[in-house]
């Protein structure tokens, strides 16, 4: 619980349940890349060169592998926090406001990502985001 309320994991939008595989596809869960053993990762950046990385992509490049990666964010501040989010570089980051008091909020679902890239945030406030991240590693099937 956060903030009294109950927190569900977000469930991935792909056809077939992790460890099987459909349409020669298969589909791994994997833990966070950058937290410690799938603990919260405290975004303690505030400009883009003080961004956490969140996320390294597998280094398989070409090759159908793909992962699929969710981040959720919780605001401890007591006012809504602007979490910028680099995804591969930061030439246009996207700007999402985390309101306070309100458990986690999804700020990336299932977003494909590989070639090593990664995903890098930074907050308006230091030290009181915190991002839960999930990643399932797609491998085999069709790159469309």
């Amino acid at each position: 619980m956060v903030g009294g309320q109950q927190i569900h994991p977000v469930q991935p939008k792909v056809r077939a349940t992790p460890g099987t595989s459909q349409g020669g596809a298969r589909i791994i869960p994997r833990t966070q890349s950058e937290g410690d053993q799938g603990s919260l990762i405290e975004v303690t950046g505030t400009t883009t060169g003080t961004s956490v990385t969140l996320f390294t992509a597998t280094a398989q490049t070409g090759s159908g592998v793909w992962d699929l990666v969710t981040i959720e964010a919780c605001n401890n501040h007591t006012a809504d926090v602007v979490l910028t989010v680099e995804v591969i570089d930061a030439t246009h980051p996207p700007k999402i406001t985390i309101p306070f008091s309100s458990g986690f909020f999804t700020v990336l679902e299932d977003h494909p990502l590989r070639d090593g890239n990664t995903i890098k945030a930074f907050a308006g406030t230091a030290n009181v985001v915190f991002c839960a991240v999930k990643a399932h590693r797609v491998t085999g099937g069709s790159e469309g």
